[in-house]
């Protein structure tokens, strides 16, 4: 088939069908790649984001539990100021 005027041969045919096949084997293992590099970058993505998640949360949690403690602490130093005027309205 080197000349194009020509009509193709069955051993024409049957080396653009290896061709062909080959090309599409090639395509397929270049697809396969890609889908799995696209999988790893997806995965380690939603790792990020986790990661990310757990941060938030621990901190969003230490800084409500050192607002609690000193809500805490404020009941009570008011209760301690309550009873002491308590104390003092009662010995008037």
């Amino acid at each position: 088939m080197e000349n194009g005027h020509q009509p193709a041969t069955q051993r024409d045919i049957d080396e653009l069908r290896a061709e062909l096949q080959q090309e599409m084997e090639r395509l397929r293992a270049e697809f396969q790649r890609d889908s799995d590099e696209l999988k790893k970058a997806m995965r380690d993505f939603q790792a990020g984001i986790l990661k990310a998640f757990d941060a938030f949360s621990e901190s969003t949690g230490a800084r409500l539990t050192d607002s609690e403690s000193a809500d805490a602490m404020r009941s009570s130093r008011l209760s301690v100021i309550e009873c002491r005027v308590r104390e003092i309205e009662r010995n008037r």
